[in-house]
């Protein structure tokens, strides 16, 4: 009579080796816990990369209002002067202009240019 081996009285009968029997569920419990800590890192990353890039866009929004604001404001505060200078008298009254009067304006806004 011959002597049969472990290996193929277990496969002969369906059972799984004990081996089989330890190891899978250890992979599976090892797998599922790196894929779960894989999947929560990535989704704390991709979190942090959109909360990064939207203080980025409200500095990068700021700073560009901000210089808006200052480009903007010259020309209303350049008019303002000249408003007043002309109320001071200190500019010829646009109303009623010599040529001699053309001239001086032409000098002096050329100069606030």
């Amino acid at each position: 009579m011959m002597k049969s081996s472990p290996q193929s009285a277990a496969s002969s009968s369906g059972r799984i080796p004990l081996r089989m029997a330890w190891l899978l569920p250890m992979l599976l419990a090892v797998g599922v816990g790196v894929g779960g800590v894989g999947c929560l890192s990535w989704r704390a990353g991709r979190h942090m990369a959109l909360r990064l890039a939207q203080q980025l866009n409200r500095e990068v929004n700021n700073r560009i209002e901000e210089t808006l604001q200052r480009y903007l404001r010259t020309p209303v505060q350049i008019n303002h002067i000249n408003r007043d200078a002309v109320r001071w008298g200190l500019l010829p009254n646009l109303l009623s202009l010599t040529a001699i009067d053309l001239l001086f304006l032409e000098d002096y806004f050329a100069q606030q240019l």
